[in-house]
């Protein structure tokens, strides 16, 4: 199924990905400054457009959860 997006859905994607972006970049000012406890946050800094592609597809009563595995070297 291929969907045309209008300017309007491109506007909403870039938005979309720039409050991700904007989002992450505090979450790491954060951790640097002592002011987020744990471990190192997995940041998706240039996979933004990821959720934000995922995130059209959702319904409103769908329900979307993000994960991070780590591979043994």
């Amino acid at each position: 199924m291929q969907t045309k997006l209008t300017d309007n859905d491109k506007r909403n994607f870039l938005e979309m990905m720039l409050r991700i972006r904007h989002f992450e970049e505090k979450v790491y000012q954060l951790y640097l400054t002592d002011k987020l406890f744990g471990m190192s946050p997995h940041l998706s800094i240039g996979q933004e457009a990821v959720p934000a592609g995922a995130s059209k597809a959702l319904r409103k009563d769908d329900y979307i959860v993000s994960t991070h595995m780590t591979c043994p070297h």
